[in-house]
Parts: structure tokens; sequence; C-alpha cells
């Protein structure tokens, strides 16, 4: 008879280490974060909702009178994820 392989689990670090994700950001400080993460969600706002051109033409275009934002705020991380997911 073969010997079953011995399964083993690997427990994580405790959640009292799970650090402080509101109070971490870049070496230029929160407010340079929250300023590049809006222009970001403009930018990607825009693109998203641009019209077609010649080059960028498909059936499921977004036209002009469809346009797709987050209503959350501008530095808010969850409205880039919901901005990203209408791509």
């Amino acid at each position: 008879s073969a010997s079953s392989p011995k399964r083993a689990t690997i427990e994580g670090p405790s959640i009292d280490t799970k650090p402080d994700y509101s109070s971490i950001h870049g070496p230029l400080g929160q407010f340079v974060d929250d300023i590049l993460m809006s222009l970001f969600r403009l930018k990607l706002s825009e693109r998203i909702n641009q019209p077609p051109t010649d080059n960028n033409t498909n059936n499921n275009a977004r036209t002009a009178t469809t346009p797709i934002e987050s209503q959350l705020p501008l530095n808010d991380f969850m409205g880039i994820i919901e901005l990203a997911s209408s791509m």
C-alpha cells in the first residue's frame, strides 16, 4: 500500500500584526499621494469615457451619452477599482 502524503498548513501572522493601511503613504507624504491618486483617477475616467476613434472601434464601445464615473471621492482607491472594472 502506498503511503499518503502528509498535509501541513502554514499559519500566517497574527491579526495583531496587521498594518494600519490608512496611515501608510509614499515618501512625499499623504497629501502628495492624494493629489497623484486624484490625477490618476481623473485621467482614467477621461480615457474610459472618450469616444471611440477609427483605430479603437468595437461593438461594445461606450458613447459620450453613457459616461462612467464613480461616486466615491477622487482620492478613494475603490473609485479607481470601480472605473477599472468597467473597462
